[in-house]
């Protein structure tokens, strides 16, 4: 696992709406804390960062250059894994047997305070380890009220020193 730190310069400002409470200088409306991260991510690295589109995990990539799904605090697996009937298992072996090969994911820490950013890159391996201490114990609505999602936990301290404790120098 890598890890790499940096403080944030991407320009954003918090917009006050519930739901998508900050925008980014220069974007077309307003995102939520997990878009906020993954244009902070896209922008250090010099990427087109003021769109995300909604990308299947299963499919696509969040950051196609990096072959990279991001992923952070509170976080859906994804929509639409398997039947609605799936158990959170199930929707966990149907997310891993139809990830595109060679793919990566980027567990992202971001202070708001500090700017201070944290990504930990991680293979399908190190992924699936992370999963097994990382979410919640129950399924949750999609926001589109048609499916069940598979969501992360806020982060705590076992998934950080689960992370840190397996990052190479």
């Amino acid at each position: 696992m890598k890890k790499i730190e940096y403080i944030n310069e991407m320009p954003y400002e918090l917009s006050g709406k519930k739901g998508a409470p900050y925008h980014i200088i220069g974007a077309k409306g307003n995102c939520n804390r997990g878009n906020l991260k993954e244009s902070i991510i896209k922008y250090h690295l010099g990427l087109d960062y003021l769109n995300n589109p909604a990308t299947s995990g299963m499919v696509g990539y969040d950051i196609p250059e990096l072959k990279a799904e991001v992923k952070s605090s509170a976080a859906g697996l994804g929509r639409d894994i398997g039947e609605r009937w799936f158990s959170q298992s199930q929707q966990i072996s149907f997310y891993f047997k139809h990830a595109p090969k060679g793919k990566t994911w980027i567990w992202v820490e971001f202070d708001e305070k500090t700017q201070k950013v944290t990504e930990y890159h991680m293979n399908k391996r190190e992924f699936g380890g992370f999963i097994r201490i990382s979410l919640r114990g129950k399924q949750h609505m999609q926001s589109n009220g048609k499916s069940i999602n598979v969501r992360f936990k806020s982060t705590t301290k076992e998934m950080i020193e689960w992370l840190e404790n397996r990052v190479v120098a």
